[in-house]
């Protein structure tokens, strides 16, 4: 297919990418690669009948994608901690647990859940602080026990990447979301960004930063996230297909928690409007 100005020309070739080439110069310009249809359908492409066989044929080759892509990751774990740097890991670890620092959060959970700092030195100090904040019903005090989890979670990351990284993530994305009720919400956008500065993959970040944004006045760059976001699939094995559901399902989560502010209300309306649309 030729531009309007016959300057350029698009191609679809055999190794299934699309070129735009210079006529004149018979160069490349720009090209887009393929992407299977079992990807597209994950990212709410409604496919024809005859495309059914091909979808499952990707689907297939997907899977082992994924399974390789695990087994390369599991190998390098296993390299990892057969190295001496895993070693020097486990001595800065175990330097770290009997130090000051491991002192002073033990004595920060003993005060928030009435854990007797005994009973620290029985469970890691992770699993300690996991299990405070599933029992807590205060908001508030499972908020500063998020805090002192990242602060131990980021510590480690900088032993064990690998090991930490998705654990912090969540971390960060559970305390910006419990922030968001405690309507602290320029630290609920600090946290959020934090996380996706580790991992820009996970979905939840993202259904959190732009209410966080909406709710500080950042009007502008809210609206920009709903609208870069809401049609995108989210989880198509959930009630929650593509982002506008997690939105609304969020939004509705706040107004009846009472946690908007006066103040953006009409904001709050004009965004639901936008979500709406398709």
């Amino acid at each position: 297919a030729f531009s309007p100005n016959g300057q350029k020309v698009l191609t679809a070739s055999s190794d299934k990418t699309a070129k735009i080439w210079n006529v004149k110069t018979g160069a490349v310009e720009d090209q887009v690669y393929q992407f299977s249809i079992y990807e597209m359908v994950e990212r709410g492409l409604k496919i024809e009948p005859e495309d059914t066989s091909q979808y499952r044929r990707d689907s297939l080759a997907f899977r082992h994608k994924i399974k390789r892509v695990t087994v390369e990751y599991k190998e390098r774990l296993i390299a990892w901690r057969n190295s001496p740097d895993y070693q020097a890991y486990l001595r800065k670890i175990k330097d770290w647990e009997s130090s000051d620092e491991r002192k002073q959060h033990i004595a920060i959970i003993a005060k928030i859940t009435n854990t007797e700092g005994s009973k620290s030195k029985v469970k890691d100090i992770v699993q300690i602080l996991q299990e405070s904040i599933n029992s807590e019903l205060d908001t508030l005090k499972q908020y500063l026990i998020y805090g002192v989890l990242i602060d131990t979670l980021r510590k480690r990351a900088q032993y064990d990447p690998y090991e930490n990284a998705a654990t912090l993530v969540d971390t960060y994305n559970s305390r910006a979301w419990t922030g968001l009720f405690l309507k602290k919400f320029k630290e609920s956008e600090k946290d959020i960004r934090a996380g996706i500065a580790v991992d820009s993959t996970n979905i939840y970040l993202y259904t959190n930063l732009a209410p966080a944004l909406l709710f500080q006045g950042k009007i502008n760059d809210a609206q920009a996230e709903y609208a870069k976001w809401k049609d995108k699939v989210f989880d198509l094995n959930s009630s929650l297909p593509t982002y506008r559901e997690a939105f609304i399902s969020d939004l509705d989560a706040f107004e009846k928690a009472g946690i908007i502010p006066k103040e953006r209300e009409e904001e709050v309306k004009a965004i639901r409007q936008l979500l709406k649309q398709k």
